[in-house]
């Protein structure tokens, strides 16, 4: 017999698309809301008891090894204690080392060995309390240290630098290394010479080496051979503390696994850790940590896998018993239960908007406002690295009532197709499911950067790049590289004739921290990126002088995205729960800031000139604002500053021009004059000469003039920030040079590609690139295929349009600079940052074969 169920619940609700006026609830007859309260059956007892007890049974799995480089790597394991003895996970997976193979390493920080060398002394001082002079040479952290392999002692690492170090023409201002050492030198012992001095295996072995013929360096006030017995152990007893105070300095791997979690060519971390033991053990791997936070989220388990050995068991599996009361869920701006009660304004639940079709909002209401007094927290401690699983869940009510709480898994059903939350991976059986809870960081303080290395494409000259622009020195500082390697010797151009109007060139400098990553295919469809090196005309191929370059490099070629990627060493410290403190060393790996331009091509006509016999003047202006300088004009602007602090009447004797006598021979500038592009002039004093390769900077505010700086004497500035032209005329009234500054290329406008639009960089900080766009049309008056077209900055970031992009007639295409899905009339250029700068710059295309089409600046 058919039966016709329904039900029907009442509940506050309206149709208006603003809730204020239902959840404002206002009271105006208190007996008239009681009457209501009855007539909902608020006061109605109904069968149903609140929860007043729960009983959970845990099964708890200890964590049992941890093995760097994952479950297949030969690397020694970590076996994890029930206490803290272990450091932190994140510290066991990022760990490096960094401790010197031993003094005679060229490489090693000579700051931390005179750190260790006064360790020593302040240990050894109760005992023999001696100065550092009188310790014997060998003792000593001398001044030579920094000679020997030192690449930071010489901007370039350079043969010629080398040679002018040996003829006592170097530099004026030495380098961070010699000058540390310099201040240091003798007056500090070092450490790293020490500790190997005193490697001795017990006392007896240390007793008969100090009474022997070669003893290790000691204080010369010490004599061993007068020492009694109870001095002399004294001594070794300071020794003994001194090498496992250096030894515990560093958090590091055994040696020989160096870097044994980190993968070279992913740039990435790789670790696994195992739980429970011999049936009961689950393997769990995090294959892809790039550094910085580990957390449960990044390990997935791997149901195929074992890190115990045959002779070796893990910790057994324990169960755990808890009995709780559980407590009605709350959350910040929960409706009050009873609707005479005032509620504060924390959260305005009314102000959100929920079209029909927002279905996530409206659960989000829906939950809030009905269901949100139906849910309770049961708050369970569990250990410290473990994996935890349900065994049972039983609940107790007001009525007596005991609820056993069903298993999400059912049997005989695949329990990869359901939903979970907080457990790892499962498999079809729902084995190995549970809660890790790892050992893992809160916080930690890290150091500055002190090694960066950039991987990146290069689409103009289909290269891809690892740059290193952040080494670290030998006293622990970041150097620059790429204020290093400036201002290197260019590509010298060949001419045929003094006469040549062009010269050609083989190919263009690249610095020397630029090393260029080649494809390699290893097999069809895995192609890799392979570390090489640039071949020079004057010496050996320069070699990467960090830590993330060593060694033979081969990145797969999907690691390096359009976006690129930076890979940064630090230093990290943190404190651990049993009050221990960790000092590690290691990488973090974070998306690039897009492509980058190295400037390499190959066959090039140039311009000819030079400024000596061998070195030339650099390229010509790209696209001149006026008539090129003929071959045999001396002068040029070498620098221009316009933009400076404060308003237009400060800071005057800082807004300058200098001109530059790039010739040999001297010049006679009297009467010459340097105006702006309205006009304004100065007049160049008579009787001023320029010899060859000397400079004449002009201020536009007060002050002495000398050979070097002249003054204006304006009061208000009159170079433009903006941008303005520079032109110098000689006594006869003739244009000798005219610069825009900043340079600006002509436009290029017409068929087939117009540019409409360009909204650069709307929030003004360069970060948030999803809202800057230009926008481009099709002009040519039919279909126009852009495949393959190039879209450039002035900068040199570019973009390809993907194959199959064809514009109908008249129509456009948006180019946004953030990522997205590629649509009809919008393309994603997948940066991080923006590209178009907010105060002006150049929109190139080029088409296919490399032809220029469209520029525009703006």
């Amino acid at each position: 017999m058919p039966s016709d169920t329904t039900w029907t619940r009442l509940e506050p609700r309206t149709r208006d698309a603003d809730l204020r006026d239902g959840l404002r609830a206002a009271v105006h007859d208190p007996l008239w809301l009681l009457g209501r309260q009855w007539q909902t059956g608020e006061f109605v007892g109904e069968d149903a008891g609140s929860l007043v007890d729960a009983r959970l049974s845990l099964d708890v799995e200890r964590m049992a090894r941890g093995r760097p480089g994952g479950p297949d790597a030969s690397v020694p394991d970590t076996v994890f204690s029930d206490g803290d003895a272990e450091p932190p996970l994140e510290t066991l997976v990022e760990r490096q080392r960094v401790r010197p193979d031993g003094a005679d390493d060229t490489d090693r920080n000579v700051r931390l060995a005179a750190e260790a060398g006064a360790h020593f002394q302040r240990l050894l001082g109760p005992v023999v309390a001696a100065e550092a002079t009188e310790y014997p040479e060998s003792a000593h952290l001398s001044a030579e240290t920094g000679d020997e392999g030192d690449e930071s002692d010489d901007s370039d690492g350079s043969d010629e630098a080398d040679e002018a170090d040996d003829s006592g023409e170097s530099d004026e201002t030495p380098s961070e290394t010699k000058r540390y050492l310099s201040v240091v030198g003798d007056r500090a012992l070092d450490g790293d010479a020490l500790y190997d001095a005193y490697d001795f295996a017990d006392y007896a072995a240390f007793e008969t080496a100090m009474r022997g013929d070669s003893p290790p360096p000691a204080p010369e006030s010490f004599d061993p051979d007068a020492a009694d017995d109870d001095t002399l152990r004294d001594y070794w007893d300071a020794v003994e503390s001194y090498r496992e105070w250096y030894e515990s300095r560093y958090s590091e791997p055994e040696p020989g696994a160096d870097g044994g979690s980190w993968d070279d060519d992913r740039q990435e971390y790789e670790y696994a850790v195992s739980t429970g033991s011999e049936s009961d053990e689950t393997v769990l791997t995090a294959d892809e940590y790039e550094g910085g936070r580990l957390d449960w989220h990044a390990f997935d388990v791997d149901h195929e896998a074992s890190l115990e050995p045959d002779d070796w068991t893990g910790p057994a599996t324990e169960r755990v018993e808890r009995s709780l009361v559980p407590a009605p869920t709350a959350f910040e701006g929960m409706p009050a239960e009873r609707w005479w009660e005032f509620e504060d304004d924390g959260v305005d639940l009314s102000a959100v908007e929920a079209a029909p079709e927002d279905l996530s909002r409206l659960l989000l209401l829906e939950f809030a406002l009905v269901y949100g007094n139906d849910w309770f927290t049961i708050p369970v401690d569990l250990p410290v690295g473990s994996l935890s699983s349900v065994a049972s869940f039983e609940l107790e009510t007001t009525f007596g009532e005991t609820i056993d709480a069903d298993d999400a898994i059912v049997t005989d059903e695949d329990a990869t197709t359901g939903w979970n939350m907080y457990s790892m991976g499962l498999d079809a059986t729902g084995d190995e499911r549970g809660l890790f809870l790892a050992p893992t960081l809160v916080e930690s303080v890290e150091s500055e950067t002190v090694e960066s290395v950039e991987l990146a494409r290069d689409e103009s000259a289909n290269v891809a790049w690892a740059v290193e622009t952040t080494l670290e020195g030998r006293v622990g500082q970041a150097r620059d590289r790429d204020e290093e390697v400036a201002g290197g010797e260019d590509a010298t151009p060949v001419a045929t004739s003094e006469d040549a109007e062009v010269a050609y060139q083989l190919a263009t400098d690249v610095p020397d921290n630029w090393f260029p990553l080649l494809p390699r295919r290893r097999s069809l469809g895995d192609v890799s990126l392979e570390l090489g090196r640039l071949l020079t005309d004057d010496g050996p191929p320069a070699e990467p002088l960090g830590d993330v370059l060593a060694g033979d490099l081969s990145v797969p070629d999907e690691e390096v995205s359009r976006t690129g990627k930076t890979v940064d060493r630090r230093y990290a410290l943190t404190r651990w729960t049993d009050g221990s403190t960790h000092l590690w060393g290691g990488r973090e790996t974070s998306v690039g800031g897009g492509g980058t331009a190295s400037g390499l091509a190959f066959d090039e006509l140039v311009d000819p000139r030079t400024g000596d016999e061998s070195a030339p003047v650099g390229d010509p202006t790209p696209f001149p604002d006026a008539e090129p300088v003929p071959p045999t004009a001396r002068i040029e602007l070498t620098d221009a500053q316009f933009e400076t602090p404060g308003g237009a009447r400060e800071n005057l004797d800082a807004e300058t021009v200098t001109l530059t006598n790039v010739g040999d021979d001297s010049l006679d500038v009297s009467g010459w004059s340097v105006a702006d592009a309205a006009g304004t002039a100065y007049r160049v004093a008579d009787g001023t000469t320029l010899g060859g390769g000397a400079s004449l900077t002009l201020h536009t505010g007060s002050g002495p003039d000398t050979d070097t700086d002249r003054y204006w004497g304006r009061s208000q500035a009159v170079w433009n920030d903006a941008g303005d032209t520079v032109h110098v005329f000689d006594d006869g009234g003739a244009l000798v040079l005219a610069r825009t500054v900043p340079e600006r290329p002509e436009d290029v406008t017409g068929d087939p590609l117009a540019l409409a639009a360009v909204v650069a960089d709307p929030t003004g900080t360069g970060a948030d690139p999803t809202e800057e766009y230009v926008v481009f049309e099709n002009a040519s008056g039919g279909p126009l295929d852009v495949s393959g077209w190039r879209v450039e900055d002035a900068a040199g970031h570019s973009y390809r349009f993907p194959a199959g992009t064809e514009l109908a007639a008249d129509a456009s295409i948006r180019l946004y600079s953030g990522v997205g899905a590629d649509d009809t009339g919008e393309c994603y250029w997948g940066r991080g940052s923006a590209v178009w700068n907010n105060s002006g710059d150049t929109v190139s295309v080029f088409d296919a074969a490399g032809a220029l089409v469209l520029r525009h600046s703006y």
